[in-house]
């Protein structure tokens, strides 16, 4: 092989996408599943997580852009949110961390236990001065 067909070769950089609770908590009594979907140029770029862990391993050679769909449980009054991730490769690597924060204003009882589980604080959980009766992203 010449010098030439290797310096053809992209270097290829792992990443991984994880959709998970406020400091790691379990969040299946919570989310259904979790689909990312990476470009085209993946094999099957559509991947669908309906357990978790809701991870994405995989790796890129150029930036990229995610969509990540959460779909919540049917208590949640909301049914999904989506999520546009975009992974950027700087000096050859690729680290980012990125948090989204969702507030559930007035849970029913039966939600708010679902979040007390997944670890959401029961003050920030209940508070009743929130007016929006649809969740908001934070």
């Amino acid at each position: 092989m010449s010098s030439f067909q290797n310096n053809q070769r992209e270097t290829m950089h792992p990443f991984l996408g994880i959709v998970q609770g406020a400091n790691g908590n379990e969040i299946k009594y919570i989310v259904e599943k979790v689909i990312f979907h990476l470009p085209d140029s993946y094999p099957d770029p559509k991947r669908i997580k309906e357990k978790p862990p809701f991870i994405l391993s995989e790796s890129t050679s150029q930036n990229v852009s995610i969509e990540i769909e959460v779909y919540f449980c049917k208590e949640a009054k909301l049914k999904k949110v989506n999520y546009i991730y975009d992974i950027c490769i700087n000096d050859d690597e690729v680290n980012a961390l990125w948090t989204k924060n969702l507030m559930f204003p007035n849970p029913s009882k039966e939600f708010e236990k679902k979040l007390l589980l997944a670890g959401g604080p029961g003050d920030y959980v209940s508070s009743s001065t929130i007016k929006s009766e649809e969740p908001q992203i934070l």
